[in-house]
C-alpha cells in the first residue's frame, strides 16, 4: 500500500485503511508476544517473560502513536459519534455511557470478563 501513487496518500479511505492494516499487524504480534509470555510463565523463565513483557509494552506504545493519527481510532471520536446518534440529543449521555461501557466492561458491573477470547474460543471451535 505504500508504494501506491502518492496522490492516493492524501485520500482519507487510504490513509484510514493504512492505519487499520498497521493496527491490526501490530494487535497479530501481541498474540505472538501474548504466546511467548504463557510459555514462559508455564516454564518458570522469568528472563523470556520479562523481555516478552518488554516487545508487549513497545507494541503497545507503537500500536498507541499509530492509532492517534486518525480521527476514527480516537477514543474521542467514539464518543463523540454515540453522542450524536441520541435523538435530539435527549439520550445522549446514556450512549456515551452505554460506548465508554462497551470498550471496557461490557456490562455496568464487568459481567463479559474477557469477550475477546471467549469469541475466539468459539470460532475455534466451528473450524
Amino acid at each position: 500500500m505504500l508504494k501506491a501513487d502518492p496522490l492516493v496518500h492524501e485520500s482519507p479511505l487510504f490513509r484510514h485503511d493504512i492505519v487499520d492494516l498497521g493496527r491490526q499487524a501490530l494487535s497479530d504480534l501481541v498474540f505472538d508476544v501474548r504466546q511467548v509470555m504463557i510459555s514462559s510463565f508455564a516454564d518458570k523463565d522469568p528472563i523470556s517473560f520479562l523481555n516478552a513483557s518488554s516487545t508487549l509494552l513497545d507494541i503497545a506504545d507503537r500500536l498507541d502513536a499509530l492509532l492517534s493519527t486518525h480521527p476514527s481510532f480516537l477514543l474521542s471520536s467514539w464518543i463523540q459519534d454515540a453522542r450524536l446518534k441520541s435523538p435530539s440529543g435527549r439520550f445522549s449521555d446514556l450512549f456515551e455511557f452505554n460506548a465508554r461501557n462497551q470498550i471496557t466492561l461490557w456490562g455496568p458491573h464487568g459481567e463479559v470478563g474477557d469477550y475477546a477470547s471467549k469469541v475466539s474460543f468459539q470460532l475455534e471451535l466451528l473450524v
